[in-house]
């Protein structure tokens, strides 16, 4: 979500509905972080203001300067501000999105979306007939850099103001993620609750994850790369996706290797561990291991999801460390320890 000073709303009731969708956000598992927009939002500016209205200029050029009569005024008034703007300024608007585009790769390394007002609010039909152009570029704030920096993105409704007014939340993410934004849109979509449309059908349930791809491998997590912990922006960052929460097979030992996990085969006494099963590409596997320090590790099968690829800890490495089995799992681990 962008920082404080960069959200603009045209009323409380949009603010308290954009708020209300990233508590269903964080409800679902989502881990919310604040992130600075501000050369996003200065490239949606742009759209109306810069280069972009020369290049819609140029498409209707003819048009423009030999039948001015035959286009809308506020068209006409749009397009004609294109003309006199100069080669150098379209290189500063070129410059300017291949920054942006820049910080939208490194923003989205470390993160899956970024959640935004659709738009500030929406204007009356008054205000839309009194400032067109100024009315449209505010209806664009949060989406107008979209296109530009080559992003994709996903609007779904967020719920009505008072008024009856809808207002609606946009997931942004990079380039062919649509997958990604349409399974979870569908999922807060249907956390919202609410009528599907104008006339309030059923919203349906999200779909299912989808199986894996054909270059892809299930990776099982047992420690700080699962979910909202730690070591999860290396996940995403190798282009993993959650499938779903497992556990292993009963016969495993979990120990406290100093801050991490080390998952011990037993031939007695074992526990199931809790973990997911994250979807990996295959391509990804043999660099995301190297960022991995092996504290005396070696790879094995975990069992539990098709023998998905895991580690295991030798017993000589586990020797001497808590052995923390009876909590289940890592993250009942760190939260029974963040409550003593």
């Amino acid at each position: 979500m962008p920082l404080d000073g960069q959200l603009i709303f045209d009323s409380p009731d949009d603010a308290a509905l954009y708020e209300a969708a990233l508590a269903r956000a964080a409800a679902l598992g989502g881990r919310i972080a604040r992130v600075d927009i501000a050369p996003f939002l200065a490239i949606a500016r742009r759209l109306y203001d810069g280069a972009w209205v020369a290049e819609r200029s140029a498409a209707l050029r003819g048009m423009l300067t030999e039948k001015p009569d035959s286009l809308h005024p506020i068209t006409r008034g749009i397009l004609a501000a294109g003309l006199p703007l100069l080669t150098i300024d379209a290189w500063e608007d070129f410059h300017a999105a291949a920054e942006a585009r820049r910080l939208a790769r490194v923003l989205f390394a470390g993160a899956d979306l970024l959640l935004l007002p659709t738009a500030p609010g929406l204007p009356s039909l008054a205000e839309l007939a009194a400032a067109p152009v100024a009315a449209n570029s505010r209806l664009g704030t949060y989406t107008n850099f979209v296109n530009i920096c080559d992003l994709a993105a996903l609007a779904i409704p967020s719920g009505y103001r008072r008024d009856g007014r809808p207002v609606g939340l946009t997931l942004v993410g990079p380039a062919f993620a649509e997958a990604r934004l349409a399974g979870l849109g569908a999922a807060l979509h249907a956390a919202a609750g609410g009528g599907l449309g104008a006339l309030g059908g059923v919203v349906p349930p999200p779909p299912a994850p989808p199986a894996l791809a054909a270059d892809e491998l299930p990776l099982l997590a047992i420690g700080a790369h699962m979910s909202g912990l730690p070591l999860n922006p290396q996940m995403l960052r190798h282009g993993g996706r959650f499938l779903a929460e497992a556990a292993t097979a009963p016969a495993y030992r979990l120990h406290d290797l100093g801050g991490r996990p080390g998952l011990v085969r037993v031939a007695a006494g074992g526990v199931a561990v809790a973990g997911e099963v994250w979807a990996f590409p295959a391509a990804a596997i043999g660099p995301f291991l190297a960022e991995i320090p092996p504290p005396r590790l070696r790879p094995g099968g975990a069992g539990g999801w098709q023998r998905p690829l895991g580690f295991l800890c030798e017993a000589a490495g586990a020797a001497g460390t808590p052995d923390i089995s009876a909590t289940g799992g890592w993250r009942a681990y760190l939260a029974m320890k963040d409550n003593t």
